[in-house]
């Protein structure tokens, strides 16, 4: 993400360059929502333990695509939605990923350190909610076109309070991270690069960083989601401890044309269908997004909670 993002500031400054990007990004940001689904339906221990689900899913995605379609104020106040529960759906999968990194690096955060470490993502995410209800200007940008609902029930105060606490935080953290090493137990960084970055993402968000969310959806957050199925996927199947490099090659293969395929369908191909009953492109669009992706994070935040599916990976 930010070696594309100094590309486009500081080498490549086309209009190209950034339309290819923009497309790249969608793409990768749409198919990780899909990627979802797809490891929802791909093994029977997954389709009997989620049946529920299964079952539910697909009338209440139509469901509420419809109601979005037909009322542009719910549509506004589901981007809203989308806005707030994306920062925690981001934020947590970081933290999912960086405890692994800690694991396959052999070092041991002890409880204490977990608890503080969590904290602080919950403190980044309140921050930016709370500014989200705080100030107009976090408002105003649109979400695939359409305008996010805005409510002023936040108090500045309270945001400041919020960057207080945060920072009084995250000075603990360093201090007692900083502490370890010197015992010779040092974080991560790949662990703590990804923290930080997650965390300045959301703290510098599109109203502040501008076109550096032109490179977010996709090459951040969607593309390390697909690694992290595309690998369990490949646990799952016990192909990772496998020498048959064609069966890694057509198992990979065969993955990325299902995603892609059902992205274009889902995406592209729904819209352009309601398009010719009558629902304006964009509108289409939007509400399509929004549907798929809130019930995304339901469904994402069911799935990985197995213990058994973390220690595959």
């Amino acid at each position: 993400m930010w070696v594309l993002f100094g590309l486009y500031q500081f080498v490549l400054q086309s209009c190209h360059f950034v339309a290819l990007s923009l497309v790249l990004s969608v793409i990768l940001a749409e198919a990780h929502v899909i990627a979802t689904h797809v490891r929802l339906y791909e093994t029977a221990e997954m389709r009997r333990r989620h049946k529920w689900m299964i079952l539910t899913g697909p009338p209440i995605i139509v469901a509420f695509l419809a109601t979005l379609c037909l009322s542009p104020s719910l549509l506004s106040l589901a981007a809203l939605i989308y806005v707030v529960t994306s920062i925690h759906h981001g934020l947590r999968q970081c933290y999912g990923i960086s405890l692994l990194y800690c694991r396959k690096q052999g070092f041991k955060l002890t409880s204490i350190d977990k608890q503080l470490i969590s904290t602080l993502m919950h403190l980044v995410m309140l921050f930016a909610v709370l500014r989200q209800f705080a100030y107009p200007a976090f408002a105003k940008s649109p979400l695939r076109g359409v305008d996010v609902a805005f409510v002023q029930i936040v108090p500045e105060w309270l945001v400041e309070l919020s960057i207080l606490l945060l920072i009084s935080l995250g000075s603990t953290i360093v201090f007692r991270l900083t502490l370890q090493a010197m015992r010779g137990q040092c974080f991560p960084w790949s662990s703590a690069l990804l923290l930080l970055n997650a965390s300045l993402v959301v703290i510098f968000s599109r109203e502040i960083a501008g076109d550096l969310w032109i490179f977010v959806p996709g090459f951040f957050h969607g593309s390390q989601y697909l690694v992290v199925t595309f690998m369990s996927r490949l646990k799952t199947q016990k192909l990772a401890k496998s020498a048959n490099s064609d069966a890694h090659f057509s198992s990979s293969i065969f993955y990325i044309l299902i995603l892609l395929v059902v992205t274009a369908l889902i995406y592209g191909g729904v819209p352009a269908y309601l398009r010719t009953q009558g629902v304006d492109f964009d509108i289409a669009c939007a509400a399509v997004f929004l549907a798929m992706v809130l019930h995304h994070f339901y469904v994402d935040s069911k799935i990985w909670r197995s213990r058994q599916i973390i220690s595959d990976l």
